[in-house]
């Protein structure tokens, strides 16, 4: 889950203040009452060329601060909590990670220091965090910055002056905890009640709802300016005077709204093992579009005739539909048999295809290079790859449905001894597909709902080329793609 965050520690505190650097140093009257924890990292810093050194402070534990008023909670330590009200079957204790102790310092790692989020490219970063702490004494994480003077003039000239820099930042959680009752929700679509409906809310027992942040990832700190940016800021300054604002919008939401995504390393190494491998095939299937778009072929038109295959019966779809997703999706994988995208759908949708066909020809027309910009600018990029929805499963089906799924192999798996005998009859009949001209949909043309059928599809032929395990020499692979490509 990506979230934006503002900075936050109490009432009344700046939360950004340029470092006054001179030839000799820092005033050392300057850090105490800074209060600044990071006085070796400032002591040591001299003025540099076209740079400025801004100390910022990102948040308060939630012991010592409690929530901000996006509802999120960032804990100091590694201890035990109490929920107050435990969701059935979890006990009344949990035991909570590292928080800021152990995950702020993921801020040199990953991060960098942007203008308005545009972290997709780091290429348009304007500066660094020199350094990071976490303050045990202020009870809060710090960080020490270095930006570009050309680029932050105006903010550089305020906070001179004694105005604040309005900043926020981004992270990556792998679920969030509910400080009620504890369930873990990896996405807003499955938080519990609480967060849903009472987020920020102070219930009768005196305990506030809020989202508790356990193990983030932090990867962006950017400078808000853009006017969406400045009423989020503003409301955060009425929130610190004590008057809750109207506007409420969760801190996930805002990520949302705003398009931010976390870089490929921060999901790679914050990843458990499926999605790294679904990473992997990622990068394995951009790979294989680049390929087919400089040559117009996977391999040859013989050999990619063999991607196409016509539509299932619909009495096959029917019986496929009696059974488990996941078991069945595991047989066709073991079968080296990925559906279609019409297939697929008619597989998942049974009599509401046909209400959504139109978007599904416009999702198709999508799937061409998907793999490619998905990976560019990092949308969706998180939630194909955690999807479990279509992984394959080992349960044993029906035998009437694994005879059935035995029939489809000759004219829809991508093994090679089917491919092989389908690439013989297309060259004894005279050929196959001509090579591919490259289209894409416009984006501006693509309803939300054929976007995201889109990506659900995307989902599912990840699933299936991580099945695959790496056999073979890609063929499976990359007759899949050459698919996406069908005129």
């Amino acid at each position: 889950m990506i979230k934006t965050v503002f900075p936050f520690a109490g009432p009344n505190v700046q939360i950004a203040r340029l470092v006054d650097v001179h030839s000799r140093g820092i005033d050392k009257d300057w850090m105490v009452k800074r209060a600044a924890v990071l006085t070796k990292e400032i002591s040591g810093i001299r003025p540099e060329k076209g740079h400025s050194f801004i100390h910022a402070i990102s948040m308060g534990c939630m012991e010592a601060y409690g929530a901000n008023r996006n509802g999120d909670g960032f804990n100091e330590k590694s201890a035990k909590y109490e929920l107050p009200e435990p969701e059935k079957g979890r006990s009344k204790f949990i035991t909570l990670d590292g928080g800021l102790h152990q995950y702020h310092k993921t801020f040199t790692k990953y991060a960098k220091i942007y203008k308005d989020h545009c972290n997709k490219d780091p290429e348009l970063a304007s500066g660094e965090i020199v350094a990071e702490a976490y303050n045990p004494e202020m009870r809060r994480g710090e960080l020490l910055i270095k930006v570009q003077d050309e680029k932050w003039a105006p903010e550089l000239e305020k906070s001179a002056q004694g105005e604040d820099i309005p900043f926020s930042m981004s992270c990556r959680v792998p679920y969030d905890i509910c400080s009620a009752c504890g369930h873990q929700a990896p996405n807003r679509k499955e938080y519990c009640d609480h967060l849903k409906n009472e987020m920020t809310q102070v219930k009768s027992g005196g305990h506030q709802v809020f989202a508790i942040n356990d193990r983030p990832t932090f990867f962006d700190f950017s400078g808000v300016f853009r006017p969406a940016d400045r009423i989020a800021y503003g409301l955060r300054k009425v929130a610190s005077e004590g008057v809750m604002p109207a506007e409420f919008i969760p801190s996930a939401q805002l990520a949302e709204l705003w398009g931010i995504s976390a870089p490929r390393s921060v999901l790679l190494d914050g990843s458990p093992r499926p999605v790294q491998e679904k990473l992997a095939a990622m990068d394995r299937l951009a790979a294989l579009e680049k390929q087919i778009e400089a040559t117009g072929s996977f391999v040859n038109p013989e050999v990619d005739a063999a991607a196409s295959c016509a539509p299932l019966p619909s009495d096959t779809i029917s019986q496929l539909r009696s059974c488990d997703l996941n078991d069945l999706t595991g047989a066709l994988a073991q079968a080296k048999i990925c559906l279609p995208i019409k297939d697929f759908y008619r597989l998942i949708l049974g009599g509401k295809y046909d209400s959504v066909a139109g978007d599904v020809d416009s999702a198709e027309s999508m799937l061409p290079g998907i793999f490619s910009r998905m990976l560019k600018s990092g949308d969706g990029v998180e939630d194909v790859t955690g999807l479990k929805t279509y992984d394959p499963a080992a349960g044993l089906l029906p035998k009437r449905i694994r005879d059935l799924v035995s029939g489809l192999i000759p004219d829809m798996s991508f093994g090679e001894e089917p491919v092989g005998r389908r690439v013989q009859i297309t060259i004894i009949r005279g050929g196959g597909p001509p090579r591919t001209a490259v289209k894409t949909a416009s984006e501006a043309s693509i309803s939300k709902a054929a976007s995201y059928l889109a990506k659900q599809y995307v989902a599912y032929q990840l699933a299936f080329s991580r099945a695959l395990g790496g056999e073979g020499d890609g063929i499976a692979e990359g007759l899949m793609i050459r698919r996406n490509y069908a005129a």
